[in-house]
């Protein structure tokens, strides 16, 4: 069903809150030509070029729960994030969004066989700049914690002990839980790392029940 014509608006503008309103549709692939229309005319438009990362990681995440491989929209998503960063420095979000995208890479990479370490300390960069400019930006740990536990795993699997970085994963989860206690996806990521945690100290010899508790 096509969306009805923005009353009084034409350009770029109409173009973004068009994008805006696929997305909330779940039409990411048309949201994405939306955002483009916008910045083909207002290529300063940073938060039309946001909405279109937001879009095509969030396509990415869609095709790739479908068995597609969602590398390269990722690699585009991530570059309209570095983008928005380098025109304005401080946008918490925006860097938070990146660290998110750069992990899903990250990880696509390393399912693939890649070594993808590169990918999980770029995300964890990321997530340091945000949390420094908003220190209460619970998302920025949670991101974190996550590109954390990636790394932890891409280590353990090349056969480096993985338990420093399992340990940064559980602070930052609990980071997160601190400010925002009944959170679902934090508990669980939390639970997850203790897991690997576990099984990385009973690999070498160590008593894992602590860790299982």
């Amino acid at each position: 069903e096509a969306l009805r014509p923005l009353s009084g608006l034409a350009g770029p503008r109409a173009a973004r809150l068009e994008g805006l309103a696929r997305m909330h549709r779940g039409d990411f692939d048309p949201a994405i030509g939306c955002f483009s229309r916008t910045l083909s005319e207002w290529p300063e438009d940073g938060e039309a070029r946001h909405y279109r990362a937001m879009a095509r990681a969030t396509l990415a995440n869609v095709e790739g729960g479908g068995g597609v491989d969602s590398r390269g929209r990722l690699r585009e998503a991530i570059g309209d994030y570095e983008e928005v960063i380098a025109r304005d420095p401080g946008h918490v979000t925006a860097r938070t969004n990146c660290a998110v995208a750069r992990a899903m890479l990250a990880k696509a990479d390393s399912e693939s066989g890649a070594d993808a370490r590169e990918g999980f300390r770029k995300a964890i960069e990321d997530c340091a700049a945000a949390i420094a400019l908003k220190p209460t930006h619970g998302e920025a740990y949670l991101a974190r914690g996550a590109a954390w536990d990636g790394l932890a795993r891409a280590e353990h699997f090349l056969g480096v002990d993985p338990r420093e970085h399992f340990r940064s994963a559980i602070e930052d989860f609990g980071a997160m839980l601190e400010h925002f206690p009944r959170h679902v996806t934090a508990r669980i990521g939390r639970g997850v790392a203790w897991w690997g945690m576990a099984d990385a100290e009973h690999l070498r010899g160590i008593d894992p029940r602590t860790s299982y508790r």
